[in-house]
């Protein structure tokens, strides 16, 4: 049988008390989290109180599935940040984190353009070569032009630029714009072979 001093039981009691007196503490955080997501709901608010007591913003369903299943695995660390961070920012009830998640999967579309053939002035080669891996030639039609629409969507609000003629991104159209690159971002990555399992 161990030996144990007097301090480790000492420290294994109060661990042991601590973790009793959590049990209601986390039944009540459930409650209270029930509680204010259902007056949440009632209001017709687009936030959700999360497990550990933040609130987030819901969206539409379809951008909230769309968001949670984009993980990224592409081999480049910078662009798996960009479109972690997004996902991350875009579901923030802070309409700024909101911003900052759609000009983060900007920035990531933009650099997934670049990946398969890297360096300067390679951009369009580069994003043609990424198409190529959409097999469907109707289907990668589509994505070519959801590319250069999103691409434009971007160039035309303050996405990208922030020159003083670029048209200020509305707050209200926040989930559109996040839930149309995200789905470009999506195929691209799926096609690609860029997506976790």
């Amino acid at each position: 049988m161990p030996h144990h001093s007097l301090g480790e039981e000492s420290e294994a009691a109060e661990y042991a008390t601590q973790q009793q007196s959590a049990l209601p503490r986390l039944a009540g955080a459930k409650q209270y989290r029930d509680d204010v997501n259902e007056i949440l709901a009632r209001g017709g608010a687009a936030f959700e109180m999360q497990s550990n007591l933040t609130i987030s913003h819901l969206g539409p369903a379809e951008l909230r599935e769309a968001l949670s299943t984009l993980n990224p695995d592409t081999g480049d660390a910078e662009l798996d940040k960009l479109i972690e961070d997004g996902r991350r920012l875009v579901a923030s009830r802070r309409s700024t984190e909101r911003l900052a998640g759609i000009q983060s999967l900007w920035g990531a579309l933009e650099r997934l353009k670049t990946v398969e053939i890297p360096g300067r002035n390679q951009k369009k080669v580069s994003a043609e070569a990424l198409l190529a891996h959409i097999e469907s030639v109707p289907l990668r039609d589509v994505v070519r032009a959801d590319m250069i629409a999103v691409t434009e969507l971007g160039n035309t609000f303050r996405v990208r630029h922030h020159e003083t003629h670029i048209a200020e991104l509305p707050e209200d159209a926040y989930d559109y714009f996040a839930g149309r690159v995200v789905t470009v971002l999506h195929i691209l990555l799926d096609q690609s072979g860029r997506l976790a399992d």
